[in-house]
């Protein structure tokens, strides 16, 4: 699971939360409960951004301290997060993963940008041997 750290402080009636590694994203809710719900929304909307723009999304740093929290990424810009940087990782092509899976290089780029990517787990598998990984699916 992919969480970035960011730093809360109460904020009139509320409670105010910024992402240390993108300043960009930021928020506020009433509860702690809803500042963390909003700062997972924010956190995937401006990750999917930097992923559409095909930027370098950053690495979470592993920051400690007062009024430091984690909040997780959630799966559907996770997903494609993890299998971008797998595929860097291996030093593949999006082109040379597409023609692997048999599929047009336009719709593999897509998911990277996690655009309308909800795949069925046999998709997942499929990606998983091009990309010379094993597939492994956890609940927490």
């Amino acid at each position: 699971m992919i969480k970035y750290p960011a730093r809360w402080e109460p904020d009139g009636d509320g409670f105010f939360i910024q992402f240390i590694d993108i300043p960009d994203a930021f928020t506020e809710g009433d509860t702690m409960e809803e500042l963390i719900k909003m700062a997972e929304d924010a956190l995937a909307g401006i990750i999917a951004c930097i992923m559409e723009d095909n930027e370098e999304v950053p690495e979470p740093s592993n920051i400690q301290g007062d009024n430091i929290i984690y909040i997780k990424l959630l799966p559907e810009v996770a997903l494609p997060l993890l299998i971008k940087k797998t595929r860097n990782k291996i030093g593949v092509s999006q082109d040379n993963i597409a023609q692997r899976m048999k599929i047009p290089y336009q719709t593999y780029q897509r998911w990277e940008r996690a655009e309308g990517f909800n795949p069925t787990l046999k998709t997942l598998k499929k990606i998983a041997r091009s990309l010379e990984k094993k597939l492994v699916v956890e609940f927490e």
